[in-house]
């Protein structure tokens, strides 16, 4: 018996389109895009108002160098460093230029042999000295015993 073809194998009825799919996919993606400008938007803004500021705070602290740089090199001159010795009770002359030692990169000194013997003879008179005492007839006075 032939019978009837089964209909539900070969239906061809009409398809609907889903319209509301790719406009929704459309909306997600530009609202997506509008949050991810938004909080990049918002870091860039954060970072370069603290670029800013550190910015303003290296102008300063480049501007106090400076200053204090000025003052050191008003103050290093030889009449104001004699002054500010004198100020603080220290009365110190500069070296005279045969008494001076060289050294070089290495710590060991150069010039003069004159000079070195000087300087080595200082030296160790120094190392010879045994201690330090009070002088008793003197209050206050410092004397070097040998």
């Amino acid at each position: 018996m032939a019978g009837r073809k089964n209909r539900k194998l070969n239906y061809q009825g009409k398809r609907k389109l889903n319209f509301w799919a790719p406009i929704l996919l459309l909306v997600v993606t530009f609202f997506v895009r509008w949050v991810v400008d938004f909080v990049f938007e918002r870091q860039c803004q954060l970072l370069s108002d603290e670029t800013s500021r550190l910015e303003k705070a290296n102008k300063a602290e480049e501007s106090n160098y400076e200053r204090e740089l000025s003052k050191w090199n008003y103050l290093r001159t030889p009449r104001r460093l004699e002054t500010a010795l004198r100020k603080h009770g220290l009365d110190m002359n500069y070296a005279m230029p045969d008494r001076v030692v060289h050294m070089d990169a290495d710590g060991n000194p150069k010039g003069n042999p004159t000079t070195l013997t000087r300087a080595k003879s200082r030296i160790s008179r120094v190392e010879n000295t045994a201690s330090v005492a009070r002088d008793s007839r003197r209050s206050g006075r410092l004397r070097a015993r040998r």
